[in-house]
């Protein structure tokens, strides 16, 4: 009988250290996606801000709107420093806007913001930054007919149509 327990001696000690390790795995993706998460909403913030901002700049013809729309993504903490984040602002009509089914359109203008996060715990597996998937943080403006000021306002996801609201 002393022998069967001499030779089962340490192995809750194993279970423990198996039972921390999925804990400290857990905990590292709770904290890692949080952040990702809350950088995510506040970049879409952001853009949103951004792209209305510029749309009102450039609905009243002011030549500054893409200054005003970067000035939008600085003041929500977006500086487009090419390090943790990169803002870019621009028509749908100009060289190189991918803008899906209104490429060439000039009557929207979009916001792209790029932001990495660093990650604390998800280091262990190797991914040291997550970069915010950037096409989910556009927003779509369009001037409307009747009157300067007047806007119809929409949030494309992905591969949806827009859907529109009048402000």
């Amino acid at each position: 009988m002393k022998s069967n327990f001499l030779l089962e001696r340490g192995q809750a000690l194993i279970l423990i250290a198996l039972a921390a390790i999925g804990l400290f795995g857990l905990t590292g993706l709770a904290i890692d996606g949080s952040a990702k998460f809350s950088d995510r909403r506040h970049a879409q913030n952001a853009a949103d801000a951004a792209a209305l901002a510029a749309a009102l700049a450039y609905g009243d013809k002011n030549p500054d709107w893409l200054i005003i729309g970067a000035q939008s993504a600085y003041d929500n903490g977006y500086t487009d420093n090419h390090v943790s984040n990169e803002v870019e602002v621009y028509r749908c009509d100009d060289a190189g806007a991918t803008c899906g089914a209104y490429d060439g359109s000039t009557q929207y203008v979009q916001v792209v913001i790029t932001s990495h996060v660093n990650t604390y715990f998800a280091r262990v597996v190797g991914m040291s930054v997550h970069r915010a998937n950037p096409r989910r943080m556009h927003r779509w403006v369009e001037q409307c007919c009747a009157s300067p000021r007047r806007l119809v306002a929409a949030i494309q996801s992905r591969a949806a149509t827009p859907s529109a609201a009048a402000g």
